[in-house]
């Protein structure tokens, strides 16, 4: 809580809030990469959760320059996880930040109107659960998102109509959050997901740690103070694979690590691919363009397939869950530190960053083909009895891919004709 002397020093005005002062030096954008690499090493948290934690943070300092603020939501699916530790943690790097354990829709409304400030609510599954009435709470929080976010109220002696901004950064704390918070609120949210540590783990010590993120929350001060002309200019290329809300709700954070480098820049996008709402056009047109990708570097396919019967791969088709496997593995045309397909699933809580969790399924892809008419078929490379299995068909992936998701450089190249082969005329390409 900050106290400000005002110039007739027998008043004393009491802040709600913590105020940073800068750091009184420049300040470079390594600054991102040290608090990233601190809360990993101070809690058990994984790399794309500390970069939400870091870059949100950051965004509170301008919060009110940017169109959308996203709700941070910290969440855990028992006690014991963390999510106290990681607010009080955020809290340090926010400027005008307060914390509150319960607070009423109109407490939340006239604070909210006093200024931008940053609310860090803890326990907040309590206050959104099915027994708390108070929808005043609900409404200034997903109100409250985007510049102009507004309630009407009537205040003083006479009850007059008065319209009060509800504008503000807001992160959410508690147990099921995500399933127990508004679905517009969720939608409105930048979700993070904590587990429990093991066994034996480090211990966060408060009057030993925390310092270390006051100091980092001094120098975001002022390297947002140094660069909000910057990030406020910048408007970010959409990504395509990523719904407008989705945009919308990162777009702030894009600005910041976009300024911040090139390097943020290409991770933050890559985050808000694995993490935002996907957008169904664009993902069937990758899929399609990826799959052919494969083919292509796949080429000779083999007659007769090898390896568990499961994943079966040969000259005429394909089991949707081996090209699970190949997509997995196939990397980004521009940037191959990226794996799209690798991490295309949530990772779910207790398992990390299995890849055998997050790796695209194949019954998400055979469903995600049915939308451009690819089914899977009964398949025969031999003559024996067993020389058969279910899966889909290069031919009809190819000519799907040609129609949906054409790409004139790859077309040109191979000189693909959908219905021919190259060595022949039985419509089978290899």
């Amino acid at each position: 809580m900050t106290v400000i002397q005002k110039e007739n020093k027998e008043d004393v005005e009491v802040k709600p809030y913590d105020v940073i002062e800068a750091w009184p030096e420049p300040v470079d954008s390594s600054l991102f990469d040290e608090i990233v690499a601190d809360i990993r090493k101070h809690l058990h948290i994984t790399e794309d959760n500390a970069i939400k934690a870091a870059f949100w943070s950051a965004h509170t300092h301008m919060f009110s320059q940017f169109e959308h603020t996203p709700r941070l939501v910290i969440t855990a699916p028992t006690s014991a996880c963390g999510k106290t530790v990681l607010k009080q943690v955020i809290h340090a790097m926010c400027d005008k930040a307060k914390d509150t354990d319960s607070m009423t829709g109109a407490a939340l409304i006239r604070y909210a109107a006093r200024g931008d400030m940053t609310f860090l609510w803890d326990e907040a599954d309590q206050t959104f659960s099915q027994r708390n009435t108070d929808t005043g709470v609900t409404k200034a929080i997903n109100g409250g998102w985007q510049q102009g976010g507004s309630v009407d109220l009537c205040v003083g002696d006479n009850s007059e109509p008065t319209q009060m901004k509800t504008h503000c950064a807001a992160c959410l704390v508690g147990i099921k959050l995500d399933s127990k918070l508004p679905r517009p609120t969720v939608e409105r949210s930048i979700v993070l997901y904590m587990e429990k540590a093991k066994m034996g783990s480090k211990r966060f010590r408060r009057k030993h740690q925390l310092p270390i993120f006051q100091e980092h929350g001094r120098k975001l001060r002022r390297w947002i103070d140094d660069n909000q002309e910057a990030i406020a200019g910048i408007e970010p290329e959409l990504i395509e694979e990523v719904d407008d809300r989705a945009m919308d709700l990162w777009e702030a954070l894009i600005q910041i690590a976009e300024v911040a480098s090139p390097e943020w820049g290409k991770k933050m996008r890559g985050l808000v691919v694995r993490d935002g709402r996907l957008d169904d056009d664009a993902i069937e047109k990758r899929l399609l363009r990826d799959i052919r990708r494969i083919h292509d570097e796949l080429r000779p396919l083999p007659a007769i397939p090898e390896g568990p019967a499961a994943r079966w791969i040969t000259n005429k088709g394909v089991q949707p869950e081996r090209l699970a496997i190949e997509l997995g593995g196939l990397t980004d045309v521009d940037d191959s530190s990226e794996r799209f397909w690798a991490t295309f699933n949530k990772p779910r809580p207790g398992y990390g960053d299995d890849e055998n969790q997050t790796r695209v399924k194949g019954s998400l892809i055979t469903k995600t083909l049915k939308n451009v008419y690819v089914e899977k078929k009964t398949i025969r490379f031999g003559t024996g009895e067993n020389d058969v299995f279910k899966g889909l068909e290069w031919q009809q992936l190819l000519t799907a891919q040609s129609i949906y998701a054409p790409i004139k450089e790859v077309e040109s190249v191979t000189e693909y004709v959908p219905g021919a082969d190259e060595e022949g005329d039985d419509g089978i390409p290899f």
